[in-house]
């Protein structure tokens, strides 16, 4: 008695059995339903609120066989049999979502205008790929309400003109060995800007970004807008919590005495304005300093040194309270 195949339900003779009609069995085995299951493309209508059942019949075609679904219509709901089998979904519909599953199961959604890869694994239908490994990927069209990349691996990502990403994103983590940038944005079109961080949140602050370091998430800066002020704040951890004070600032002077200020200009700039010199403010002021004196790239070029110059803040509010002390002395004296 003939038996069917457990995902693609094809007819598997017994020996003798089939005198006179083996070759259609065969025929309707190699030539339709393994055509349907390799390269079948069906196109079926959905409608809004209706379910669509598509099954797998014992030895014969049936439209969840095919390799290829395309649906137009409206999003709906497609129950497809619990084989095990691979599917191409194209959501053309005009509108709405469609959610492919297993009966019973919760399935997933296919949003409108996309093209996705799934499989019914024998329990329900899921994502097929979960990880792409490539030298040079190109996403023409990534829609989704909810997109997550858990793991970025690579040098360069290209967005082109046209691209677009709706909908939250989050990349929750970028992987980069060796020395340089982990991400880099760049715009390669004049007038625009690189990064747009928009909070669009119309009441209290705005926040846009934070800082941190450490295994465990320690926040050391954030930039947010700041609302009553009306203006964008670049802030550092400055809580009381966090410090520990010694006293006063002293001698503020001599240290402001020992910074020197030229007039100049940067090698690749045209503008001269006021400026200070790294290596000559570290020896003063290391706190305003980041990097090394001459320090080299691995390739030769200059490592250069960089200065925050708002660190100097404190240093002149305090020579500043000096000088009102001092000048309120010798308004007082006789």
């Amino acid at each position: 008695m003939a038996t069917y195949s457990t995902n693609l339900a094809l007819t598997l003779l017994d020996t003798g059995e089939g005198a006179g009609t083996w070759g259609n069995t065969t025929n309707t085995n190699l030539g339709t339903l393994l055509e349907q299951a390799i390269s079948g493309y069906v196109t079926e209508s959905l409608t809004t609120g209706t379910t669509l059942t598509l099954t797998i019949p014992n030895g014969s075609t049936g439209v969840a066989r095919n390799m290829y679904l395309e649906f137009t219509g409206n999003g709906s709901t497609v129950i497809v049999p619990s084989n095990k089998k691979l599917y191409f979904v194209y959501n053309n519909c005009s509108s709405g979502t469609i959610t492919m599953k297993v009966a019973g199961q919760t399935g997933i959604n296919v949003a409108k205008g996309s093209k996705q890869i799934l499989v019914s694994d024998g329990t329900d239908v899921v994502d097929a790929v979960s990880y792409a490994n490539t030298t040079s990927a190109t996403i023409t069209n990534l829609s989704s309400t909810s997109a997550t990349i858990t793991t970025l691996v690579g040098d360069t990502i290209t967005a082109n003109s046209s691209s677009t990403l709706s909908g939250p994103a989050r990349i929750s983590a970028v992987n980069k060995s060796g020395d340089g940038a982990t991400c880099i944005f760049k715009q390669t079109f004049n007038g625009d800007v690189p990064l747009v961080l928009w909070n669009s949140d119309t009441s209290g602050d705005n926040f846009f970004c934070s800082f941190g370091t450490q295994t465990s998430f320690t926040l050391r800066g954030t930039i947010n807008y700041n609302r009553g002020a009306g203006l964008v704040a670049y802030n550092t951890t400055s809580d009381r919590r966090a410090k520990t004070v010694y006293g006063p600032v002293i001698n503020s002077g001599q240290k402001i005495d020992a910074l020197n200020v030229y007039e100049g200009k940067m090698n690749w700039g045209v503008e001269i304005y006021p400026m200070m010199i790294a290596d000559e403010m570290q020896s003063v002021v290391p706190y305003s300093v980041t990097g090394q004196p001459n320090a080299t790239n691995p390739d030769g070029s200059p490592k250069y040194q960089q200065v925050d110059y708002s660190s100097l803040v404190p240093l002149l509010l305090a020579e500043i309270q000096s000088l009102r002390q001092r000048v309120a002395a010798l308004e007082a004296a006789p």
